[in-house]
């Protein structure tokens, strides 16, 4: 049997699948984490460890997400949107603010974090430098940035996966499963 290891007309690649999932993992992961993380006192044990834990993943999420757009780009992905012309038109739009979200909440992070001009090293693993000081004026507008921007993100993405659901229960489509796998759901649902 042939393996599809690249994106084609009707179907995502396990390239895409797999760094989609793990996008949604890892946003999740950061957003409850960023929740819990905030209230945390000064002598509490993990004051230290979590904003690590937290730098960490948003750099793995900065790596998924270059990768993500460098394979879109280079393979492409499927072009049957399914479904009237303003759902693929809003389908459209959500994709491309949570790819926009996907950057804006990282760039917000790194600036609000290497404010003083420190590097960005979680744990020590890796050394991101520090480009540029900020005011404490600027570095409190992009926790803001980073705040408001990690709320956005979770509702669209709560939103585009009620329509996956939607598509899947309702409309009978491929469009959740072909990103689930490959080639195995290419069978068009309504006809059986």
């Amino acid at each position: 049997m042939k393996k599809h290891k690249v994106n084609k007309v009707e179907h995502y690649g396990w390239p895409i699948i797999v760094s989609h999932w793990l996008s949604a993992v890892l946003v999740c992961s950061l957003f409850g984490l960023g929740l819990y993380m905030v209230e945390l006192t000064y002598y509490d044990p993990l004051y230290r460890v979590l904003p690590e834990w937290h730098k960490l993943l948003g750099v793995i999420l900065v790596v998924v997400t270059i990768g993500r757009v460098v394979w879109r780009i280079a393979v492409g992905s499927p072009q049957s949107l399914v479904g009237s012309r303003w759902a693929q038109r809003s389908a459209q739009l959500a994709h491309g603010g949570l790819y926009v979200t996907l950057f804006v909440l990282p760039a917000s992070g790194y600036l609000m974090t290497t404010a003083d001009g420190a590097a960005l090293s979680p744990f020590g693993l890796i050394t991101i430098p520090g480009l540029v000081s900020l005011s404490s004026e600027q570095a409190e507008l992009m926790g803001d940035l980073h705040r408001w921007a990690a709320y956005f993100i979770v509702a669209l993405a709560l939103l585009h996966g009620l329509a996956a659901l939607i598509h899947h229960f309702v409309y009978r489509d491929n469009t959740l499963l072909r990103m689930i796998h490959p080639t195995r759901f290419s069978i068009d649902r309504k006809n059986h």
